[in-house]
C-alpha cells in the first residue's frame, strides 16, 4: 500500500498537534487503525494512554516588548528554534542542558504560553521542547546584530542583554593574591550581537575593552570572540541595568557576589 502521508507530517499532526490516530485518519480517509500501522512503518512512537489524555492549550504572546527583547537575547544565545513544516502552525523551541538552573529559567518563560516537554537526552543530558504558536514567529529571527528598537531603548536594551547573558554570559571573581577582582565574560560566535552589545554598553557609558578572539579547536568552523568587563566602575552601572531583568538562578547568585566584590572595592 502506497503511503498517503509523509512522515514529517504525521509526525506533526501527532505530535504536535497532539491529534489522536482516529483523528488523523479522518484527515487521509483512513481508520485509526491504518494510522497506527502507518506510525509503526515509518517509526513514530505512539503516546501512552496518560499523555494521550492530556491536552495542553496555548496562549499567544503578552506582546510586551521588554519580554520580547529578553526572549530575543535568550534565544539567539540558547535555543534552537524552528518550524517543522512550511505549512506548520508551531514554532517549536528547543534546548539540551545539565543545569536544572537552565531548565527551571525555560519553563518560568514558556510555561505561561504552553506545555514544557523535557525527557532524558543520550548523554545524560536534559533535552527541552516548547512547542510554542505563531505570535512567537519572531524568535525565528536569527541576524547577527542586536535589533534597532532595542539599541534605541534603555529597558530593551538592558532587558536584551540580560536575556542573552543568561544563554551566554559568566560573571564570577578571578582570585589574585592581594585582591579579588569581579569580572564579566560573554563569549560566542555571534560577533554581530557582541559588537552590538559593546556599542549599546558604550552608549550607556559603560566602558569596555574591545572584542577579542578566542582558540578553539580545530573542530569549530567559526570564529569566537569574547566581551569581558571587569573595570569596577564599568560593572557597577551594567550590574544596576541588568538587575531588573537577570533571571538565571545562577547568574542571579554570581552577580550578587560579584557585585558585593565591586562595592568592597569602593566604586568611583
Amino acid at each position: 500500500m502506497r503511503t498517503p502521508v509523509t512522515r514529517e507530517e504525521l509526525d506533526y499532526w501527532y505530535n504536535e498537534l497532539g491529534e489522536t490516530t482516529e483523528q488523523i485518519g479522518r484527515r487521509l480517509g483512513i481508520g485509526g487503525r491504518n494510522v497506527r500501522d502507518l506510525m509503526e512503518k515509518l517509526g513514530i512512537p505512539r503516546r501512552s494512554k496518560a499523555e494521550a489524555a492530556i491536552d495542553y492549550p496555548r496562549h499567544p504572546f503578552s506582546g510586551d516588548k521588554v519580554e520580547e527583547a529578553y526572549l530575543r537575547g535568550f534565544g539567539i544565545g540558547d535555543l534552537n528554534v524552528r518550524m517543522d513544516l512550511p505549512t506548520s502552525q508551531t514554532i517549536q523551541a528547543r534546548c539540551g542542558t545539565t543545569r536544572t538552573a537552565q531548565v527551571n529559567l525555560i519553563r518560568q518563560l514558556f510555561e505561561p504560553y504552553g506545555h514544557v516537554h523535557t525527557r532524558k537526552g543520550t548523554h545524560g543530558e536534559i533535552q527541552i521542547e516548547c512547542p510554542l504558536g505563531m505570535s512567537f514567529s519572531f524568535l525565528l529571527e536569527r541576524e547577527d546584530r542586536v535589533p534597532h528598537w532595542v539599541m534605541e531603548n534603555d529597558n530593551y536594551f538592558w532587558a536584551f542583554l540580560a536575556g542573552y547573558m543568561d544563554a551566554e554570559g559568566y560573571i564570577g571573581i578571578l582570585r589574585h593574591p592581594y585582591c579579588d577582582q569581579a569580572r564579566v565574560q560573554i563569549a560566542s560566535c555571534d560577533v554581530g550581537i557582541l559588537r552590538g552589545l559593546r556599542a549599546g554598553l558604550v552608549m550607556r557609558g559603560v566602558r569596555c575593552p574591545k572584542l577579542y578572539r578566542r582558540k578553539r579547536g580545530k573542530q569549530y568552523k567559526r570564529a569566537f570572540y569574547c566581551l569581558s568587563i571587569q573595570r569596577k566602575a564599568s560593572l557597577d552601572p551594567l550590574f544596576r541595568g541588568i538587575e531588573p531583568y537577570l533571571k538565571h538562578a545562577d547568574r542571579c547568585a554570581a552577580m550578587a557576589k560579584a557585585w558585593a566584590n565591586v562595592r568592597e572595592r569602593g566604586v568611583p
